[in-house]
Formats: structure tokens, sequence, C-alpha cells
């Protein structure tokens, strides 16, 4: 039986994600009427051409010099040069950014794996997650540490620069993509909606090398009562894995126990593949009814083999 214990993080520059809608995209038609309709101007021809944005695999390369460089930067104590890699030098956010150089240097001299994951793009704007792990022993036998966050990025005069400070709009696009539409709509409708640790880590999707894990990434509640919980499930050792016998305690830190008990079902992972599991609990087994929920503790148990 193994265990995993999550907790509600906050995470630095993760709740300033930000960004905006994806574009409609445009397009005319219609023959010119005439050749010197066809034929550009010198004006339009001296015109410079449009860059082509950037992709998502160009940003998680830039941001992985880009963490080196901070690293680097740190370690020299160039608080400029740190600023530097930042839109607007981090803006309100600059001591907080300087921090942020120090723990991204903990991050590296703690742990041995180290993953940056594509998280999402919109409007020129870019989400990559972080991921730092470290385990010791060998399965069944394992203990894992991590640390994570979400960095959001731009390209601003032809350089790549992190964001302390973004919209909200790719803060909702992350969201999206890691929880899907039915519990953003859940969200939007007031009814309970939360999201647990890395709970982008399927986007990437992360893998730790070395450790089988399952962990509870969001949960959201229905319409009609039941909260649908979404766990997140990875293999990192070398052979295929099989999971049974689920169990979730979700405890709210003035309401108390949310859900407990079996979520039934098993699967079988893959060596070195993840996958997101669906669990539904019926209403009549939400102790907490409709309540709105706070700060959420969350335990995870299972068998495995």
């Amino acid at each position: 039986m193994k265990k995993c214990a999550a907790m509600l993080a906050a995470v630095l520059l993760a709740a300033q994600l930000a960004a905006c809608g994806a574009p409609a995209a445009q397009s005319g038609s219609g023959a010119p009427s005439s050749r010197a309709e066809q034929a550009p101007s010198s004006q339009a021809a001296s015109q410079p051409p449009e860059e082509a944005e950037a992709t998502m695999e160009e940003a998680v390369q830039a941001a992985r010099q880009m963490e080196q460089q901070m690293i680097e930067l740190f370690e020299a104590g160039d608080r400029e040069g740190i600023l530097d890699l930042f839109v607007d030098r981090g803006g309100a956010y600059a001591d907080a950014v300087v921090d942020f150089a120090g723990t991204l240097q903990q991050w590296y001299t703690q742990y041995d794996q180290h993953m940056i994951v594509p998280l999402a793009q919109v409007d020129g704007e870019y989400a990559v997650g972080l991921y730092h792990a470290i385990c010791a022993g060998a399965y069944p036998d394992v203990n894992c540490n991590s640390s994570f966050g979400v960095m959001p990025m731009m390209q601003q005069d032809g350089q790549w620069k992190f964001m302390a400070e973004a919209g909200d709009a790719l803060t909702r696009q992350v969201n999206l993509l890691a929880v899907g539409q039915d519990a953003m709509d859940a969200q939007d409708a007031g009814r309970n909606m939360k999201m647990f640790g890395a709970y982008w880590a399927c986007l990437g999707p992360v893998v730790v090398k070395g450790n089988l894990s399952v962990e509870l990434a969001n949960l959201y509640q229905a319409e009609n009562g039941d909260m649908i919980l979404h766990l997140y499930a990875y293999n990192g050792t070398d052979a295929n894995r099989s999971i049974s016998d689920i169990q979730v305690e979700v405890t709210d830190s003035e309401l108390g126990t949310v859900i407990s008990g079996p979520m039934g079902g098993s699967a079988i992972l893959p060596a070195g593949e993840a996958h997101m599991l669906t669990c539904t609990v019926p209403a009549e087994n939400v102790l907490t009814g409709t309540q709105p929920l706070s700060e959420l503790r969350c335990s995870v148990n299972y068998d495995h083999e």
C-alpha cells in the first residue's frame, strides 16, 4: 500500500499566470479587379514581413536556457542581470523575482530530475511548467520529493523574457487544458472546483523516473451534487504496473471531511507513461453537500504491483 499526500500549494508566479484568448483567424477572398491592384506598392514592399509566432517547443528551449542563466546570475550575486531576464525587469515583483532565482538554484542543487514541459500558448504569451524531483530507493520502496511551478514568458524585442505578471486569460487556458471544460463550467457557475499541487502535470506529461504515483489533480462539483475527481497516475518504473483499490480522502480546513472512501476501478500503467483517471462520488456521499469549500488536504491510497 502506498500513501501519497498533497496540499493545495501557492507557487511563486503560478498565481500570476496570464494572457489572453486565442485570436480568431481572419481570411479574405475576392479576385483583384485590375493588374494594378495585384502589384504591391513601393510602400508596402518596403514593410518588413511579420514574424511567425514562436512555437511551444521554442519556448521550452528558451526557458531551459534562461533557467541556467538565472542560476548563474544568482550565484554571481547579479541582481540586475536576473531582473533583465524579466519583462519590465519584474515590475512591482522585482524582489520576488530575485527570491525565485534563489529558489530555482536550490531546486537544481537538491533534485536530480529537471523537467520543463509545455502548457499553453495564447496571443504571444506562453506558459511552461517547471518540475524538479529526486527519488531514493527502488520500487516498491521509493521515497520521492518534488517542487514545481508555472512560468509565463514571451518574446520582447526579439528576445525571450520571463513574466512576473500576466493577464488572466493564459491562466484560464492552462486551467482549461489541464482540468477540462466541465470543471471550468462548474467554477464559472459558482460550484466547487479545486486544483491540487501540479494539477497541470498531465499536459507534459510529467513522469518522475523510478516512481509510481497516483495523485489527486483536481475535483469539481456537478449540477446534481456529484463530486468528480481527476487522479493523475504515472509510472516511472521500468516495468508495467497495475493499480487498484484506490481510496481518496479530502478534508476541508473549516468543514471537515468532504469525501472519504474507495473510488473503485483499476488500471494498468505501461512503463514510462501517465494517465488521467476519473472517479465520481455520488452526491449522497459528499459529506459537505454543496457548501463552498476552502483550503483542502487530500490523501490517496492504492494497491499496486
